[in-house]
């Protein structure tokens, strides 16, 4: 295999950069690369092939299935870093399939025709460098996106059809809450998650939901990210040092935030530099993300909230070391921490540099970039 064609779903500045991190990665092993930041419609895909012709194709969030005219001739490679409202049946085809939550994979129905497995994000060692301590001028930092607060329109979106009587979604919501609070979530993928709420509803109300794809996602994704990060933001405000908010989305829609919201960061450098500014760098405990190893390699504090699968396969604890690569807290213990770390700044010193290390050592994009080439060649 020579040639590789790299596809991710939007030109924000994100996947920009990740484009560029990715192709970096593929061009070390020796591969020609050429991509975009943008899925290509079908036909304007086979163009690109027959022009390029690529041995491989990796596409973010598209499988094979979703672009049936694409030759057998091109090994298709697919990465589900956001299911989009659908199903994982709704997956499949590509000959190999990475899921970016282990959960996803775990819960994934189709276990042939293709190597199907997991696939955590690296970092970029150059991006992301580590060349000193830095003190921090910010007592902490939350880098991400968080969606609008619910509107009037999607909370009286209709959940049932005739004859059953309309529930709406603003009626599923405070019971979907207090069926979370209940749920211990481990081991728990967006399907599961949909499967809670229409138990919940049910039971409350003697109906048969009936769930579009945007709903669907709202329900298995959207409610959840949100709850998540307002957990998290909401114990960082109660501190004596309150953060400072970078990102995209609605921040400025959510009173309690718009005084910390400092705006978007969209080059790399300047995410790199809030990192190692801040003397904590928060993260809501939802396994291993681009943030969570973006930050390690940087050398920033990783503040995270623990989450009830950080020690099953997958979480961040099977692959670091909590206390060492980076601090793990529970909402009990949140505060307390939060204060205590403020002012232990060599504890601080060797957690960064510890996790620096362990990042450039293991979990680069290189090192995702072989695992991809190996299991190519198996």
């Amino acid at each position: 295999m020579k040639k590789i064609a790299i596809f991710l779903p939007s030109p924000s500045p994100f996947h920009r950069a990740l484009l560029q991190q990715l192709t970096e990665a593929f061009t070390h092993l020796g591969l020609t690369v050429q991509g975009g930041t943008t899925l290509l419609a079908e036909e304007k895909l086979l163009e690109f092939c027959r022009i390029f012709q690529p041995d491989v194709l990796f596409e973010m969030n598209r499988c094979r299935w979703e672009i049936p005219s694409l030759p057998s001739t091109i090994i298709h490679v697919s990465w589900i870093v956001d299911t989009l409202g659908r199903k994982m049946e709704q997956l499949g085809g590509s000959e190999l399939l990475y899921f970016f939550g282990y959960n996803w994979f775990a819960g994934y129905p189709h276990k042939n025709g293709g190597i199907v497995d997991w696939l955590p994000p690296g970092s970029c060692r150059r991006t992301y460098h580590f060349d000193s301590w830095h003190e921090g001028i910010h007592p902490s930092s939350f880098v991400g996106h968080i969606s609008f607060p619910w509107t009037r329109a999607e909370l009286g979106r209709p959940l049932t059809a005739a004859p059953d009587p309309i529930i709406r979604f603003g009626d599923l919501l405070p019971v979907y809450e207090q069926s979370l609070d209940q749920t211990s979530q481990q081991g728990f993928a967006n399907d599961d998650y949909v499967q809670l709420a229409i138990k919940s509803l049910k039971e409350r109300f003697p109906v048969h939901p009936v769930l579009d794809k945007v709903l669907y996602y709202d329900i298995g994704c959207r409610v959840i990210r949100m709850r998540n990060r307002n957990q998290l933001l909401h114990l960082a405000l109660s501190t004596r040092f309150a953060p400072v908010i970078h990102g995209t989305g609605g921040w400025e829609a959510w009173p309690e935030y718009r005084p910390f919201f400092k705006g978007p960061l969209e080059q790399p450098a300047d995410v790199c530099r809030l990192y190692q500014n801040s003397r904590l760098n928060l993260h809501e405990g939802v396994g291993i993300h681009f943030r969570s190893m973006d930050c390690m390699s940087a050398g920033g504090v990783l503040f995270y909230l623990a989450s009830p699968d950080d020690d099953q396969p997958g979480g961040i604890n099977t692959l670091f070391d909590p206390g060492t690569h980076f601090v793990s807290v529970t909402k009990e213990n949140f505060i307390e921490h939060y204060h205590e770390l403020m002012n232990q700044p060599e504890q601080r010193k060797t957690i960064a540099q510890q996790a620096a290390r362990e990042i450039h050592a293991h979990h680069t994009w290189e090192h995702r970039a072989a695992k991809i080439m190996a299991d190519l060649n198996r």
